[in-house]
């Protein structure tokens, strides 16, 4: 894929919803701060409640920072295509990070299954945990939509190159997961076209499949 039609890819999303969500997102962390501020006033000597802002504050800053991450993303792809900074690194680590931080940030978060592997690639890490960041995100919006129970990471094919799959888990005797009546919602069209931009700049590929992700990326060159 030229890096011309990855830039229209991007460029031809509806841009009134994006700066919506642009400016919703820009302000919910902000609020969430400011609130959490206030609480910070009222409780100081109460270290337990100064804990939990603090929380407040890291997740809330934590979200603007990959926003900002996004729209520099979608600038450079717009302007012909992303700059990746790569090294060695290990997908299966990256997948076990984005889960303790899927864990940590979400109040209600829904069980994440990964039994782990060693998965050496050549990865920007900071861009492609964000991709896993978003996969995780979205999958947990789609989830709350239907009556999934869980998400499950799997290695699907290895050798040559790595396969990497998220899907919905539905109750026992539900049959597979769907999308059903969940729509794209929150920027994740705009995060999702973003983040089929940065593994395609990986030379892999990020695909949709019933209920779920697909994610392949080529094996770090030298570990068969």
């Amino acid at each position: 894929m030229d890096s011309n039609r990855e830039g229209r890819t991007v460029a031809e999303l509806d841009k009134d919803a994006f700066f919506s969500t642009v400016i919703h997102e820009l302000r919910a962390p902000l609020n969430a701060c400011l609130m959490s501020v206030n609480l910070l006033e009222l409780k100081a000597s109460q270290p337990d409640e100064v804990l939990r802002c603090a929380e407040v504050f890291r997740r809330n800053l934590d979200r603007q920072a990959r926003l900002i991450q996004d729209l520099s993303d979608v600038l450079q792809i717009v302007s012909g295509g992303i700059e990746l900074d790569t090294e060695a690194a290990d997908l299966g680590e990256l997948v076990g990070a984005a889960v303790e931080r899927y864990r940590g940030g979400a109040e209600s978060a829904l069980p994440v299954r990964w039994s782990g592997a060693e998965l050496p690639v050549e990865a920007d890490t900071e861009r492609l945990a964000h991709v896993l960041d978003t996969l995780l995100e979205h999958q947990a919006a789609a989830a709350a939509a239907g009556q999934d129970e869980a998400l499950a990471f799997a290695v699907e094919q290895e050798g040559a190159g790595v396969r990497l799959t998220l899907r919905r888990v539905p109750p026992a005797g539900a049959g597979e997961a769907g999308d059903g009546a969940f729509r794209d919602q929150k920027g994740f069209a705009v995060r999702l076209a973003v983040a089929e931009q940065v593994i395609a700049a990986h030379g892999g590929r990020l695909e949709r499949m019933p209920g779920g992700f697909a994610l392949e990326l080529p094996r770090r060159p030298g570990r068969a």
